[in-house]
């Protein structure tokens, strides 16, 4: 195995800054989630101690060294040694302005929750940006904030509103709300479900219970965000108008990762056969589309513009999925796969990984709290052997 195959950080020069950046932002994100403070202090700290340890010992230096000193299995400074070949300097300035960048983004999102995060009364202006999700007793959608309580502090955020079941809302409408505002109930127990941190893993500021509502207007969207929502809710149709109940359910859930429309009896026979894991849209999914682009357009457009057609459908469809983080990073490292091959470049899956991790971090901070399902979907590509040709792409 070459050298190549190795995700190698160190160096005169870094030969995967990607990675470096990817780990650095990480690293400034997860300390801002456990530890209220700014990691400047932190490596403040670090650099006052290791001034104080250099002064302490460097008369040490000019004394003689022990000759019939014993091995030690345990030497620190052995393994200090060998983690410097990877922790060079240029290595650890990366690793440090980046970490300090995601730490004071991180600190400034969480203060901006925590200003809106008082459950109160609240007068909302947004656009209704998804169609309608039916629940038991209460019809929800998703809004996009334009004002609350006439401030525009807020504005492009996102929450979810609750209404009556005889309210109905279309995609695109321009609503004034008001209601009780519920962000989400924190973790009661240690390891207990934390409710508030997944919505803000998912973007979400809170919930709206609307006990008011006044519709201004309608079609409030961009060309594409109707064009995107026309192409799903044709797809829906689609698949209504050919399947019964049942089969609904698991196609809309297969090929759109639309999990809600799903029965609880049906979610739990996902689970008791241990294949719920398909309902989550990722490189499975991607890989059917790329396949099924190639096969219907590679002998009209040829080997290489045919890639250009794979890469737009993968938007499409990154987007008529809801974007979710999953999807997103087997969109990211489908399109680099493919872009590798436009480019006559070798590709990097270190690379690759790092860099679909580093878009999603930047978009939502939060999103590392869910890293663990990222870590499932990557593992998950080496188990897809549909052909070697596809199966690159994600390896």
């Amino acid at each position: 195995m070459g050298q190549e195959e190795y995700c190698n950080l160190g160096g005169d020069s870094i030969k995967r800054p990607i990675v470096v950046i990817a780990i650095g932002y990480s690293i400034g994100i997860i300390w801002g989630l456990y530890f209220h403070f700014s990691i400047v202090l932190l490596y403040i700290l670090i650099a006052f101690l290791y001034l104080v340890k250099k002064f302490l010992f460097m008369s040490r230096k000019d004394k003689p060294a022990n000759e019939n000193k014993k091995f030690q299995l345990f030497s620190i400074k052995r393994y200090v040694r060998y983690i410097k070949l990877f922790l060079t300097k240029p290595v650890i300035f990366f690793i440090i302005i980046s970490s300090i960048i995601s730490n004071t983004i991180f600190i400034f999102q969480e203060n901006r929750y925590d200003q809106l995060y008082e459950e109160k009364a609240i007068k909302v202006e947004a656009i209704i940006i998804s169609n309608k999700q039916e629940r038991e007793y209460k019809n929800r959608y998703k809004v996009k904030v334009r004002t609350v309580d006439n401030s525009t502090e807020y504005q492009s955020t996102q929450i979810y509103v609750d209404v009556k079941k005889e309210v109905e809302f279309q995609y695109g409408d321009k609503v004034i709300l008001e209601g009780e505002f519920q962000n989400g109930s924190e973790a009661r127990n240690t390891g207990g479900f934390d409710y508030q941190l997944y919505l803000k893993s998912i973007s979400i500021y809170g919930t709206l219970n609307v006990n008011k509502y006044q519709v201004v207007s309608s079609n409030n969207l961009t060309i594409l965000e109707k064009g995107m929502n026309d192409v799903k809710l044709a797809i829906n149709q689609k698949i209504e108008g050919a399947l019964n109940e049942e089969e609904q359910q698991i196609v809309k859930g297969l090929l759109l990762g639309n999990t809600t429309v799903l029965e609880e009896d049906l979610q739990e026979q996902f689970q008791i056969a241990n294949i719920s894991h398909v309902l989550a849209v990722s490189g499975m999914h991607v890989v059917y589309i790329i396949m099924g682009i190639e096969i219907l357009f590679k002998k009209w457009l040829g080997k290489r513009k045919v890639k250009y057609i794979m890469i737009l459908a993968v938007i499409l469809y990154v987007s008529i999925t809801g974007a979710t983080s999953s999807i997103i990073r087997a969109g990211i490292m489908g399109i680099l796969g493919i872009l590798s091959f436009i480019v006559y470049r070798k590709k990097d899956i270190w690379t690759s990984i790092a860099f679909s991790l580093l878009l999603i971090l930047i978009q939502n901070p939060y999103t590392i709290t869910r890293c663990w399902l990222a870590i499932i979907l990557f593992r998950n590509n080496w188990y897809y052997p549909i052909s070697k040709k596809y199966k690159t792409i994600f390896r």
